[in-house]
């Protein structure tokens, strides 16, 4: 009898236990961007690429955001010049884990995507990698910034 306990209660752990990471699994995919990380880094790098710094900063961590105000980002990188590239593609993504600065000192997985920006005679192709996160079903991209300091730092602006 003590056996049997024993047993059916391991068997209501395990079925607990499944139950639970099933519904973590289901909240997870519901909460996975419909987007590719690949697609979503060609849009940052197009609205970067047509000065649309407003989009680009709506595009930021939200978490980076809050200590990055939208007027500071967008005065700060439209000084910034840039050519019309002929294409621009996503050669690579990977997944890894990294922290987002001035948000938490906790890992995240994320995926890291490598840019192929081609200008045609007009200037040198580029590669680029950028870090993409996911946040309530959507991508958000990861400045080093830590802080507005920081930002201003980075970026030779204030």
């Amino acid at each position: 009898m003590r056996r049997l306990s024993r047993t059916l209660l391991t068997c209501a752990a395990l079925v607990a236990a499944f139950a639970a990471f099933a519904a973590t699994s289901a909240a997870e995919q519901a909460q996975a961007p419909k987007q590719s990380a690949g697609s979503f880094w060609v849009e940052v790098k197009r609205a970067e690429l047509r000065d649309n710094w407003g989009r680009v900063w709506e595009l930021l961590h939200p978490g980076q955001r809050r200590f990055i105000p939208r007027q500071l980002f967008v005065n700060c990188m439209k000084r910034t010049r840039n050519y019309r590239p002929r294409t621009i593609r996503a050669s690579a993504v990977s997944n890894g884990r990294v922290t987002v600065p001035g948000v938490s000192k906790k890992k995240v997985t994320v995926k890291i995507v490598t840019l192929k920006i081609d200008y045609g005679l007009r200037a040198p192709s580029q590669t680029l990698t950028g870090t993409a996160v996911a946040v309530k079903g959507r991508w958000y991209w990861v400045s080093k910034a830590a802080s507005r300091t920081a930002f201003v730092r980075l970026n030779f602006c204030g």
